[in-house]
């Protein structure tokens, strides 16, 4: 994944996606992703 913020726009139509969004963030710091 290089960029999170599609997940960000689609929490409107899917507030799963939220959860999604938020286990990624908790993946990238964990394998220390920089996605710049």
């Amino acid at each position: 994944l290089t960029d999170v913020r599609p997940l960000e726009d689609a929490r409107a139509e899917d507030p799963n996606l939220e959860e999604l969004r938020e286990r990624v963030e908790r993946l990238e710091e964990a394998t220390d992703i920089d996605p710049h």
